[in-house]
């Protein structure tokens, strides 16, 4: 729980500082590339391909801040419910640390949900660019999102079963000792003799 809690303080770091990021970024072309006004029409319709990629870019980067805002909540949450267990369940207090263990672990599995049900409405994992009909329209792009929402997913399926299996494990191996010693019917056990 303690390297869990970790890692969403760097998910929280990173929500935070990639929005910062994006708006460093220059919003007009121009200021990267400046107009080739005494160029070639090929010159001129290569700026004019990179103007375009890049307010998809841009327009693309704008959506994700939204994610990123729900990405550090998320994280913050499962960062204080995961900082509040360690201390209980190296106190020994199984029962409770094992309940927030488990909660812990839905809300993530939720906020995973969430994070990836939102790439996939609004801006998916990659811009929208339009490379034209040499790479099959929309075609290729299309296929491409669906097997990454397919690894995405699935990826969210492995991760969260083994950490479903880590709190059973240790749920089993952490159960008190009890004696199942059951006086057997066999062996029966002859008084002293005097």
């Amino acid at each position: 729980m303690g390297g869990m809690s970790m890692i969403m303080l760097f998910q929280i770091i990173s929500a935070v500082l990639m929005p910062i990021i994006f708006d460093l970024m220059p919003q007009d072309y121009e200021k990267i590339e400046p107009y080739p006004e005494n160029g070639t029409q090929e010159e001129i319709d290569d700026w004019t391909i990179g103007k375009e990629m890049w307010q998809e870019t841009i327009h693309y980067l704008e959506e994700m801040k939204e994610i990123f805002r729900y990405s550090a909540i998320w994280g913050a949450l499962l960062l204080l419910i995961g900082l509040f267990s360690v201390p209980i369940l190296w106190s020994g207090q199984r029962k409770l640390g094992l309940q927030l263990a488990t909660t812990w672990t839905l809300i993530y599995i939720i906020s995973t949900l969430h994070i990836l049900a939102m790439f996939s409405l609004n801006g998916g994992f990659y811009p929208d660019y339009d490379f034209g009909p040499e790479s099959g329209n929309q075609k290729i792009p299309e296929l491409i999102m669906r097997i990454n929402s397919i690894v995405a997913y699935s990826q969210t399926i492995l991760c969260n079963c083994t950490l479903v299996a880590i709190i059973i494990l240790v749920s089993s191996k952490s159960k008190p000792e009890t004696s199942f010693d059951i006086p057997s019917a066999f062996h029966q056990v002859k008084p002293p003799q005097d």
